[in-house]
């Protein structure tokens, strides 16, 4: 067999890196021009370039999701306010980046790459936690030598604001994004974890996402959990051991939650929740607040054609906000005060609800128990944050693709 590497498998190793650096990425640019964004699209002109879409037919990009995209396309033209409006560079570029990452992903590599990137932002993320804990002071993790890409902040305000919060992020601009990133990992090395190692690394995650104090974060650890506890309690390959040692496990669990709630940090999780209320709070709760409750207000506000259709013009949904009495100040964002699924409600109706319905029944049921848990945890974050096209989004769909067998 002659397995020495070949450009073009250079090229898809690369491909799969890019993938799970694009969350850091995306921190550093000009606004939506980030350098995940950039780099991206770039190299998936010299994929089209390259393959032709011949690889896009043993790839195993979901069907409904090319459809979803061209419909979205179809929405965007429609309601587009001018002609040079009308061009979908957008949802162009987005269909680009399914057919690379689709067409290039293999899980063997990218499960080596994923790993290794997750390590070494864990091994960062206690490093903040142990200086900060000797010295008072949060280690930043993000350059403060490339430009900054977040539009509501430049990097002087972003710095104050890091140094306020009380929890580390690694090298990620925001706990939650770091929460998100790790969470389909935790559930593959769950699932897949073939000894101590594995199985320590799977409680080390764990660990980190109750230490992060992202709700997001912890939205996802539950379902993970409450995934793997009822596939292992009932599952009929599972052994008597493995079953009892997850019982010992949910039992020192709970044990330890109930402790760890009564320290300050377990306070602060208990506050941020019980923040997130109709009074909306303010700063990041009133923020975690709108992007949980906002979108069904402007959908509320629709007429009937585009509660059907949708609309991807972003005058008429800010002009829906404007009629909210909730503050609309980071409007202009693309979105990012709308979760996922108020993005899929909002920009493309029901028509376009009921077609990602189909692309997660059609990932899910294709999947294994691994993927189903990620599928099933991607869902649930649907509905308090915005992975809509998002870096992390694509991360959690492509995990969920089963091995191809030989």
């Amino acid at each position: 067999m002659n397995t020495t590497a070949t450009p073009i498998s250079h090229f898809k190793k690369f491909v799969v890196l890019l993938l799970f650096m694009s969350p850091l990425l995306q921190t550093y640019g000009w606004g939506a021009w980030n350098f995940s964004f950039i780099s991206t699209l770039i190299v998936s002109v010299i994929y089209i370039l390259i393959y032709r879409l011949t690889e896009y037919k043993d790839s195993q990009v979901p069907r409904f999701l090319i459809i979803y995209i061209l419909y979205a396309i179809i929405v965007h033209i429609l309601t587009a306010s001018s002609i040079k409006a009308t061009i979908p560079f957008v949802w162009g570029c987005r269909l680009l980046l399914v057919l690379m990452f689709y067409g290039c992903f293999d899980k063997v590599t990218a499960l080596r790459i994923y790993k290794f990137i997750a390590v070494i932002c864990i091994l960062f993320f206690y490093f903040q936690e142990i200086t900060y804990s000797i010295s008072g002071v949060r280690i930043l993790g993000i350059s403060q030598h490339l430009p900054f890409a977040l539009s509501t902040l430049d990097l002087d305000e972003y710095t104050d604001y890091f140094e306020s919060m009380s929890r580390s992020a690694s090298f990620f601009s925001e706990p939650s994004y770091f929460a998100q990133f790790l969470l389909p990992l935790l559930a593959i090395e769950l699932y897949e974890g073939r000894n101590i190692v594995q199985y320590t690394f799977s409680i080390v995650i764990a660990i980190t996402l109750i230490l992060i104090r992202s709700g997001c974060g912890l939205l996802g650890l539950g379902i993970i959990l409450i995934v793997f506890t009822l596939y292992t309690l009932f599952s009929q390959i599972t052994s008597i051991g493995h079953k009892l040692l997850v019982v010992l496990f949910i039992m020192a669990s709970i044990v330890g939650t109930a402790l760890y709630l009564q320290t300050d940090d377990g306070s602060e999780i208990i506050e941020r929740f019980q923040s997130i209320d109709s009074s909306g709070g303010e700063g990041a709760d009133m923020s975690a607040y709108i992007r949980i409750f906002r979108g069904y207000g402007v959908y509320a506000d629709f007429s009937t054609r585009e509660k059907i259709f949708g609309t991807d013009n972003p005058e008429v949904i800010k002009a829906h906000s404007s009629n909210l009495f909730m503050w609309s100040k980071e409007d202009d964002l693309g979105g990012y005060l709308l979760n996922a699924f108020q993005n899929v409600l909002v920009r493309t109706g029901i028509i376009g609800v009921f077609l990602w319905i189909l692309m997660l029944i059609q990932l899910y049921r294709r999947g294994d128990i691994t993927g189903k848990t990620i599928i099933l945890c991607y869902s649930g974050l649907m509905l308090v944050e915005a992975l809509y096209f998002s870096p992390i989004m694509y991360i959690y769909l492509l995990m969920a693709t089963p091995k191809k067998t030989k």
